[in-house]
């Protein structure tokens, strides 16, 4: 059975994982592993996070990969890698999760420490792209014309792009 590109990327994570015990490769080393943003990180993450550009995950997952090492964990549909020392629209990320291949949607997210009205408004300056308000819930969302949503979770703010899986695999 042939394996597709994203499946490869999680078998050699697998076999990286085996090879040091897991333990080598800590969330620090991963962390001090980063290697300087290459100078497209700028037009090639956060195009994909204003849903200017396509979501392919497993594009995001090896690009991820070769940026920050290992994800930290694997939650909600998602594989978190942590970000140090990056910055987005001058305002810095936590970490970025892209969706695994069982998630009904294919996404790609940052997450920041900044306000939901702050990371807006630091788009908006970089970008010119502006966000209103969608919604008025407990966690209220702001929503762009392109799609991109900032939500607000606890002590942090989410931006993300999200496209129906089944929409692309007809």
């Amino acid at each position: 059975m042939a394996l597709c590109r994203y499946q490869r990327q999680i078998a050699s994570l697998c076999l990286l994982c085996a090879a040091t015990g897991w333990q080598g490769v800590t969330i620090a080393n991963a962390a001090q592993a980063a290697k300087p943003l290459p100078s497209t990180f700028n037009v090639t993450i956060g195009h994909a996070l204003l849903c200017l550009d396509a979501i392919d995950p497993a594009y995001f997952f090896s690009y991820l990969l070769q940026q920050y090492g290992p994800p930290y964990q694997h939650v909600g549909g998602a594989w978190w890698f942590k970000t140090p020392n990056t910055k987005l629209w001058q305002v810095q990320l936590t970490a970025i999760m892209v969706s695994d291949n069982d998630a009904t949607l294919q996404f790609i997210a940052a997450e920041t420490e900044v306000s939901t009205d702050k990371l807006a408004a630091a788009i908006r300056t970089d970008s010119g792209l502006i966000f209103k308000p969608g919604n008025s819930g407990v966690y209220p969302l702001l929503v762009s014309n392109t799609g991109s949503i900032i939500a607000w979770e606890n002590t942090k703010s989410k931006i993300y792009c999200a496209k129906d899986r089944r929409l692309f695999n007809k």
